[in-house]
């Protein structure tokens, strides 16, 4: 355990005692070691003078913001699997200061000098070796015996005494950023991670996520990751759920007798349209029982290429529109929206998706009706979060229709690729992309690897029952379904 010199603590509290005319403490006599519970009462006396002491100075520690001009860090937020923010950064760095909790090593996201605002995974397997090594502190009070990576407010309490203690007598201090910032949304429960029907949340709007993870997609995930289906995992993009969370969506349904469960991103404003990647997941169970899993970054087209952004035109024509003074190329690529309130009346209410996975994964079709905005040429020059700019329609985009097409080794005339079967292999997160080309990037595969906890940092684990259909699932088979979701008191962004 752990061993500190008991005048090194009582030294400094002599000082702060006498600087500030106050009665110098009994125990302040002798320089005995201790360890670090024996010390607790002290630790404990010498951070409430601390606050004193930071009070006449004229020194704050705001609960949230963690901005202070003299303190290491001090956690004020629930942290789980899926947060983001600069305390999941600064948690990180407390957690490689000891070798017995350090998240990674060499140069790699996680590991010293590269820690990250992300909870993944390896983060969570750090906080558990953690809270057992604080088991006594930590997990005894609430009858656990093992960690399980959450960090609450015990966790929380053993990180600010650590951070606390190794600051005053390290002489050193953290630099520590507000973790409240208007780039990520600070949340105390389980909603921003996992499915939750139609509701407001952590200062969010009304909005829904669609179907709810069926139970066997769940397990799953639980099994193989030690979390069930969450938003904002590994795949996602960067501040994607913490940014454009009411965008998530859940859609069960059943094609060709394999059932799917697909969490994908979508929304029919111009935050959603900005960007050309958003994240996936795909949990698909055949007829034998074995499931299968894909995940990664969809290509939905580049918002400033002409030919993968499209305005519908009279039916997608292509054709110069002399009211925008663009010339379309027409019904070409990724996706296609009404450009004014006449066409969204006339000829199109459903704005459309089209997105591949790469060849390796999958292609998915989703058809926003009652699209929620007019889509205007360039939008995404301006600022998109700024809804008051948003040409409002009055919907909500609640009626939504997925088309989902995989092609298999054995697809007649569209031959996909001969992928490992029952073995875990890995594809690069981010895709190489080609679009001075003009066209759709490409994704990486590794070979198999044993678990998939085994990928590479950026490398995402998938794998495919030897049961999966070997001739896909496309629409040569039929392989799209429509659904109105329930919407009431949803308002945008959704």
């Amino acid at each position: 355990m752990l061993s500190i010199q008991k005048n090194t603590i009582i030294g400094l509290l002599i000082a702060f005692f006498v600087s500030f005319g106050l009665a110098i403490p009994a125990y302040a006599h002798n320089g005995d070691t201790h360890t670090a519970d024996e010390l607790e009462p002290y630790v404990a006396q010498l951070q409430e003078l601390i606050a004193k002491i930071q009070a006449q100075l004229g020194l704050q520690i705001t609960e949230g913001t963690q901005k202070t001009s003299q303190s290491c860090y001090l956690f004020s937020r629930n942290l789980q699997l899926g947060s983001y923010g600069e305390d999941v950064r600064n948690l990180q760095k407390i957690l490689n200061k000891n070798s017995d909790t350090q998240i990674a090593s060499g140069v790699t996201d996680g590991a010293p000098g590269y820690e990250t605002p992300y909870f993944g995974l390896a983060t969570k397997a750090a906080v558990i070796k953690f809270q057992n090594k604080y088991a006594s502190t930590i997990l005894a009070p609430t009858g656990l015996s093992v960690g399980n990576g959450y960090v609450g407010a015990r966790t929380r309490s053993k990180l600010n005494d650590i951070c606390m203690l190794t600051d005053t007598m390290s002489g050193s201090h953290t630099d520590t950023t507000n973790a409240t910032s208007d780039t990520y949304t600070s949340t105390t429960s389980d909603s921003m991670t996992l499915w939750h029907a139609p509701g407001a949340h952590d200062g969010l709007n009304v909005h829904e996520h669609g179907d709810k993870p069926p139970v066997w997609a769940n397990e799953f995930s639980q099994k193989n990751f030690g979390h069930p289906v969450l938003f904002g995992g590994d795949e996602g993009t960067p501040n994607e759920n913490a940014m454009k969370h009411q965008a998530f969506k859940g859609f069960t349904m059943n094609l060709n007798d394999v059932e799917l469960y697909v969490r994908f991103h979508a929304q029919s404003n111009p935050h959603g349209r900005k960007a050309a990647f958003h994240s996936y997941e795909i949990y698909a169970k055949d007829t034998s029982g074995g499931v299968s899993f894909w995940q990664g970054w969809m290509f939905f087209g580049y918002p400033d290429s002409r030919s993968q952004r499209i305005v519908v035109q009279r039916g997608e024509n292509p054709g110069y529109d002399p009211i925008s003074n663009v010339t379309w190329p027409g019904r070409a690529r990724q996706m296609i929206s009404s450009p004014d309130q006449y066409a969204w009346d006339h000829f199109l209410q459903c704005e459309q998706w089209y997105g591949t996975g790469g060849f390796w994964s999958w292609d998915m079709g989703i058809t926003i009706c009652e699209a929620s905005t007019l889509f205007h040429i360039d939008e995404y020059k301006g600022d998109v979060m700024d809804m008051t700019t948003w040409d409002v329609t009055g919907a909500v985009g609640n009626r939504r229709r997925l088309e989902m097409s995989h092609y298999g080794p054995q697809t007649p005339g569209i031959q996909g690729l001969d992928l490992p079967t029952n073995k875990w292999f890995c594809v690069a997160k981010i895709p190489e992309e080609h679009k001075a080309e003009n066209e759709e990037p490409t994704w990486n595969i590794s070979d198999t690897v044993e678990s998939p906890h085994d990928c590479p940092s950026e490398w995402l684990p998938q794998y495919i029952a030897d049961t999966f259909p070997k001739d896909g699932v496309h629409f040569g088979k039929g392989n799209g379904q429509e659904k109105i979701f329930p919407a009431q008191g949803v308002t945008l962004p959704n």
